[in-house]
Order: structure tokens, then sequence, then C-alpha cells
């Protein structure tokens, strides 16, 4: 027969990739990330040629079989001896990871010895070690396994280990010193010194490790020389990883907790002036991603994002964005005392490092997710956190005629559901002991200061008034006219006083509805409500201050300019509004 009548082989199935460890942080974006993406995406022109590397869905996603192949082993979690869980049910399932085909325990060697047969790429990582998951230990056990089976083993195979970058703090950095002009004496130019040169893959050789990540450094010297002396059966590479972060968070997750709990200061462990070299957990796992499709030509890779920031500045960030952006320093051996931070986590957190990633920047096809770093992508990763966490604010309204019972009600699932309880008579009570405290001159002496604070409501009839109330502020609340974190500033805390005192003059005593609403909108947008929610008690009054109270922030302004061309309220059943989905109440009870 001829050549055109020959049927085509079959295309070749889909390479096997074994993952130990499977159950941890970036064990498991790792294997989604592989088990969701077809052999050599990363190597292809057709721009869908891999799975959609936007969103979260592909945490959920079931792998396919025209996708890599993924066995993974796994620890299943310890629990205490005092724990209540009777003894017959303390075997918890293994974990879920959709895109895996396979799973087995860590301390099976011999389902470890299958998979390292089946498998032509193995992967194995140390940079999610909290000192508790017995990760690196696992990890150690596995490679002397491998090692010696693999030696026995006449097939190819390539193994990669991602390792922290802990294994370069004592590393010189090179300081480049200016070369003298002509004439000048070279006892002038050691006085002129350049900035520090960051590190770089080619310097891998000369790397010297933290004190306590030296078994760190011997583990990835170890497989690098047992794959030099395996007659080139055996290729192996090491990725030192920056901090990892996003989906979830693990060595920042109890910042992004604190955070959310609106708690009043976030700590950073030491003066937070080194450079923490970081990157998100999937562009991590896109870097492994590029090395099963196309074998590195470097036996050392630095996989860090383009950011460069200091520990103060990433701690900062989180601040602003989810609490009230204060932040203290402190001595790092406190929060280790207190067990809220392992000491592994402190160590990676106030290492001072930088480097340059060359091989990833130039030579791999990255869809970054965090190009630029933590920073610029830190409300991408605050969204991540929350839908993984599943911090849905909860925002209710309680409305209602007089004495309906919607202030019990109200204040009754603000406390059951952990919420803030938000009314017109507390946040203008609230407000204008802010703006006396504010305003009141600086003094020393009294420990107490009573301030005469009018109570103004929504009024429920025309005749309601309400006599002023006395509130004791202490001293210490007084706040400098030059404090930088100062919400509110000394003259704008006097045109406030002002626009409400106008308010009131031209509403027989009451602030009018429109400066309701307006300090309504700032309490509905401040950190506390936006992470939490809100129960509101007896707002929005009216059609109309609902429009105004839930408007969308961008929109303010465009609203007042188009307010006459609705002015027929026949149109109020057939159109919907727009609001703001950070404001509107899920939820509202009449």
């Amino acid at each position: 027969m001829g050549t055109g009548d020959e049927e085509k082989s079959p295309p070749e199935p889909p390479p096997v990739i074994f993952i130990h460890r499977i159950d941890t942080y970036f064990g498991k974006v790792l294997a989604q990330q592989l088990g969701t993406n077809q052999p050599n995406a990363t190597t292809s022109d057709v721009p869908d040629s891999g799975a959609n590397f936007k969103g979260l869905t592909f945490l959920d996603a079931p792998g396919a079989p025209d996708c890599f192949q993924i066995i993974g082993s796994y620890r299943l979690p310890k629990i205490p001896d005092d724990s209540l869980i009777p003894k017959l049910d303390r075997s918890p399932p293994p974990p879920k990871v959709p895109a895996a085909r396979e799973l087995f325990s860590v301390d099976s060697e011999e389902e470890l010895l299958k998979a390292l047969d089946r498998a032509k790429i193995h992967i194995y990582h140390t940079a999610d070690e909290d000192g508790e998951n017995e990760l690196f230990s696992d990890v150690e056990k596995a490679l002397t396994a491998a090692k010696a089976h693999l030696l026995a083993n006449k097939n190819k195979k390539t193994v990669f280990l991602v390792s922290p970058l802990m294994t370069w703090c004592k590393t010189r950095v090179k300081v480049p010193k200016l070369k003298p002009k002509d004439g000048e004496k070279e006892e002038e130019e050691e006085q002129v010194e350049d900035e520090p040169q960051p590190l770089t893959e080619e310097e891998a050789k000369r790397r010297k490790p933290h004190t306590k990540f030296k078994a760190h450094l011997d583990m990835e010297k170890d497989l690098l020389k047992f794959a030099k002396n395996s007659h080139r059966r055996i290729s192996a590479t090491v990725v030192g990883a920056g901090l990892t972060y996003g989906y979830g968070e693990r060595i920042l997750r109890w910042y992004f907790k604190d955070a959310w709990h609106n708690a009043p200061v976030l700590t950073v462990l030491g003066d937070g002036k080194n450079q923490v070299p970081m990157i998100h957990v999937r562009d991590l796992a896109q870097v492994l991603q590029n090395m099963c499709d196309s074998k590195p030509k470097t036996r050392y890779i630095i996989a860090i994002d383009a950011g460069i920031h200091t520990y103060q500045e990433l701690v900062t960030g989180i601040a602003k964005q989810l609490t009230g952006g204060t932040v203290i320093n402190i001595p790092p051996e406190t929060l280790v005392v207190e067990k809220k931070v392992s000491q592994i986590d402190s160590e990676l957190l106030t290492a001072d490092l930088l480097f340059e990633a060359r091989t990833i920047l130039e030579t791999m096809k990255i869809q970054w997710t965090a190009e630029e770093g933590f920073l610029k992508a830190l409300p991408k990763v605050i969204r991540e956190y929350k839908t993984l966490q599943n911090l849905t604010p909860i925002k209710v309204a309680i409305i209602g005629p007089p004495f309906s019972g919607k202030t019990t009600m109200a204040m009754k699932l603000a406390d059951y559901y952990k919420l803030h309880y938000v009314s017109a008579e507390n946040i203008v009570k609230d407000t204008e002991v802010k703006l006396a405290v504010k305003l009141r001159p600086v003094v020393a002496s009294p420990a107490i200061t009573v301030v005469k604070v009018p109570t103004t409501e929504i009024s429920e009839t025309e005749d309601d008034e309400k006599p002023a109330k006395s509130v004791k502020i202490p001293a210490n609340e007084s706040e400098d006219a030059n404090d930088d974190g100062d919400q509110i500033g000394i003259q704008a805390a006097k045109k406030l006083l002002a626009e409400m005192q106008d308010s009131r003059n031209e509403n027989n005593g009451h602030l009018g509805e429109a400066m309701i609403v307006r300090l309504l909108r700032e309490k509905l947008l401040s950190k506390a409500c936006l992470n939490q929610g809100y129960v509101l008690d007896g707002a929005p009054a009216s059609y109309n201050m609902a429009k105004e109270l839930f408007a969308p922030v961008e929109l303010e302004e465009e609203e007042e300019k188009e307010e006459e061309s609705r002015e027929n309220e026949e149109d109020i059943d057939n159109e919907m509004p727009p609001t703001d989905k950070k404001l509107v109440p899920g939820n509202v009870n009449n």
C-alpha cells in the first residue's frame, strides 16, 4: 500500500505528573493548574490552547483526559488527643483535589514507588513548610526513597524541587564601586558606592543559607548532584520561590483575617524595612507548567514577580484596604511566643532579599495574575481571599412604621450575626461627638470632658424633639490637628459642623434628609460595614431616600444632573434606579 493509505499513529497520551504533598496550599493550586491544562499549552502559538487562566473556577475543575494526568500524595491533618471528635470518627477523608486522578497517603512507600514508575515528571516542594505540617521531613523521606528507586530504573525522569529563597539569606550582595576618574585617587572612589545589585540565577552556586534553612540548601544540592551523576537519565531543576500569596493565603492569612475583623492595628515584625521577594501562588504554578512543557536549560530558577516591596509596605497596604490603616512595629519573638505566627513564617517575613528573575521573564509564557507585584494586585487578592473564605457581607435593612419593633429586631439581628448596627440617630450622635472632640482645644488637665450633644434622628412626627444629652469624652481622645492619620481634618470638621447646623436651621431643628443620607453613606462605606455587613434600622424612609442612599459612588454627581429627567413617578415601577452593590442591602424586612 502507498504511504497515502497508511494510518496516522495515535497522539501520544499526556504525561503523568507526580506531585508530592498535594494537600498543601501550593500543592493543590499546582495540581489544579496542571490537571486542567493540556501539555505544551505554554509552547503553543494558539491563544486558547490552555485552560482559562482567569478566575477561581479552575480550583474546583476536574481533570480532563487530554490534560496532564496528576497523581499526588497527601498527609491527613493530626487530630489532638483532647479533641471532642470520637475516636471512631478520627479518619478524615483525603483532600479534595478535583484535577488529581489518584491520591495516596504519604506514608505508603509502596504507592510512592508505583507513582514514581508511572510518572514522567516528579515535583516536590518545601515552600509551604510551616513547622507543623511535616512537609520538609516528608519531602526528605520521599526523595531518599526516590533516588534509590530511580537508580535501579533505566527510564528517563524529570525532577523539580520548589524551595524557599531563604537558602540565599547570607549570600554576600555585590556592591559595585564607581571607577575613579582620571587624576582622582583610589581612596576617594571608596567613599562613593552604588546601590546593591540584585542576586541572579547565575550566582546560585555561591548562595549561603539562613541558619535555620541549611537543610533546605543541602537538599537542593544533593538533588542536583544526584541528577548530575545519573548519566543524563535524571534531569533536575530547583526553583527558588518567593513568598507566595493569593487564593486564600497561607503566610499572610493572619493579616487578612485580623484586618477583615477590623483590628485597630496590624503588626509588623521588626522594623519592616526588609525587601520581601514574592510571587502569586498561581503564577508560581504556571512557572512549573512551563517547566513541564519545556525542559529548563538551567539547573536553578528564581521565581518572583516584578514587585519590589518592603515588609512594612505590604502590611500597610493590607491595613489601608481592609481596616483603618494603622500599623505598629513589634519584636518578632512577641508573636512567635504567642503562637500567632510560626518561627519559620517569622523568618520568611523578616528576611531582606533582592533578586532579579531572568529565566521566567525572558523564556516563559505566563498569563500573569500579579506580574507587577503584591501591592498592585492587592484589590484582586482581597477579592480572592473573601471569595474562598466565603466572607460575603450580610446587609439588612429593617423599615416600618413607628413602634413596630424595628429597632428591637435590628439590634437582635446585629448582635446574633455580629454585624454593625446602623441607625440615623446613632450615626448623627457619633458624628457630633467626633466633631466635638476634633474641634475641642487640646488640654492636658481634665481626665473627662463633658460635651453637650443634641440627639437627632429621622423625625417620625413633626413635633418630635429630644433634649440634648451629655456625652463624656476622655481627654486622651483629643487629636492633634497635624495628625496625618485623621479621617477628618480640622477644616473639614468645621465645614461639616457648619453644614449640619445649616441643615438644622432649614428643618426646624432637625437634620434634613440630604444630610442624614450623607452621614449614613459614609458609615455604610466604612471598612467595617464593607467587611462584615450591617443592619440598617429605620432607613431608607422613602423611595427617593433609597435612591440617594444606595446610589453608585461614581454616579452621584451624574444623578444630580439627570434628576430632572426622572420626574414622572409612573416610571418608578418600570425602572430600577442604579445602585451600588457594595451598599445596597440583600435583605429588606418591612
